[in-house]
């Protein structure tokens, strides 16, 4: 009984630290899906300011977490979108929301599966939370 006892417990951690690690990675995706949010709206923002004396505040980020004050009249030129590899591409805003909205359903898509998997992963520990209170009623 010992020896099953110590299996379980074994088991029990291992699920634990799988359900931190996965937890982790939902975090992650959930704050890239609000970047995504923040973007779609800052792209709306300057977009549609019609009038050229109304400026808007921005935050132009210039490295290493650092950021510079400026004052923006509209979007007029086109975006750059990085898609990874250290590869950017220029994009009008309409087709930069499309991507940003498309990367944002593939990162629910993630996270619904992530979700899945950690209701199994509960399931799977309550049950051996079940066996270790029998056992150690026995």
């Amino acid at each position: 009984m010992e020896v099953e006892l110590k299996k379980l417990i074994s088991q029990h951690q291992d699920i634990q630290k799988n359900i931190e690690m996965i937890q982790a990675q939902k975090n992650m995706l959930l704050s890239n899906i609000n970047n995504i949010e923040l973007s779609i709206k800052s792209i709306h923002t300057l977009s549609n300011n019609k009038n050229e004396e109304n400026l808007i505040d921005i935050m132009i980020p210039i490295g290493s977490d650092c950021f510079i004050k400026s004052k923006v009249k509209r979007l007029d030129s086109k975006i750059f979108v990085n898609i990874g590899s250290g590869i950017a591409l220029l994009k009008n805003d309409i087709d930069t929301i499309e991507y940003l909205t498309e990367k944002k359903k593939s990162f629910e898509k993630m996270i619904y599966n992530i979700n899945d998997s950690l209701e199994k992963m509960y399931t799977s520990l309550y049950n051996i939370e079940y066996q270790i209170n029998k056992i150690n009623n026995k």
